[in-house]
């Protein structure tokens, strides 16, 4: 892993990597010298070589996280992740992020967060993969893939049988689709029409790009998905102070 320069008579080294992976390195080193009456004297010292990599994820509360948070709608809890760095994360100097479960939204789809944080922003459990890499002084480190199993849904991923989004204030349905997707407001009459009602709805892709936004005086509208991308997509609704966001899948 690493290469030692040293002259004979010094008394210091020089390392340096002789190849890619980072990681900690035991160093022993044997100190003979006949003029000051040493003989084969070893010394032993753990270093660490080349750039961070993730060391441990871990889950906290994603409220102590300044990224944006969806209040998901009660299909699943935000889960918020911290990454820990070896040898630590003081020596972190720039992070890359890249998400390879694309059906999942996560807070940096919103903005480029220079941070070791994330949140998620689930609708079923499964294994959410990425990856990162990061810079130290001694440069970039490989593209680590990384996996985070999500399990605190109340059901897992699989079928594409259609299904009514609900929590307590909100309703989403058909999910998935490929039409029509209506949205309601559960908490006010069925067939209100309100000019003051100000019911908000807005559908961003997973690039985190609002591509629907719209302004309703009605309790539950309808509109027009078949012109979008399939994909997974974020929708944020909004009344009276109150902003959910549900994941809908359209294909």
């Amino acid at each position: 892993m690493v290469n030692v320069t040293s002259g004979t008579n010094t008394n210091s080294i020089t390392l340096s990597r002789n190849d890619n992976p980072s990681g900690p390195v035991t160093l022993r080193l044997i100190i003979d010298s006949q003029q000051c009456g040493v003989n084969n004297m070893l010394f032993t010292k753990d270093i660490y070589v080349g750039s961070p990599i993730v060391s441990s994820i871990v889950e906290i509360d994603p409220n102590t996280i300044d990224h944006i948070s969806s209040g998901n709608g009660g299909n699943c809890p935000d889960i918020g992740l911290e990454l820990n760095f070896a040898p630590s994360n003081q020596d972190v100097l720039e992070i890359d992020w890249e998400k390879i479960t694309t059906d999942v939204t996560w807070s940096r789809d919103f903005d480029d967060y220079i941070d070791r944080y994330v949140i998620l922003y689930p609708n079923c459990n499964k294994d959410f993969e990425f990856r990162v890499r990061t810079r130290n002084i001694c440069g970039w480190s490989d593209w680590q893939n990384l996996t985070y199993t999500i399990n605190s849904c109340a059901g897992d991923c699989g079928g594409s049988s259609p299904e009514t989004l609900s929590s307590n204030y909100f309703e989403v349905y058909p999910v998935p689709t490929s039409d029509n997707l209506t949205v309601k407001i559960k908490s006010v009459p069925d067939g209100t029409i309100d000019p003051n009602l100000n019911f908000n709805i807005q559908l961003f892709n997973s690039s985190g790009i609002s591509v629907y936004n719209t302004t309703s005086a009605f309790n539950s509208t309808t509109f027009d998905v078949s012109g979008f991308l399939t994909g997974t997509y974020t929708l944020m609704l909004s009344h009276n102070g109150t902003t959910e966001s549900f994941q809908v899948i359209i294909n």
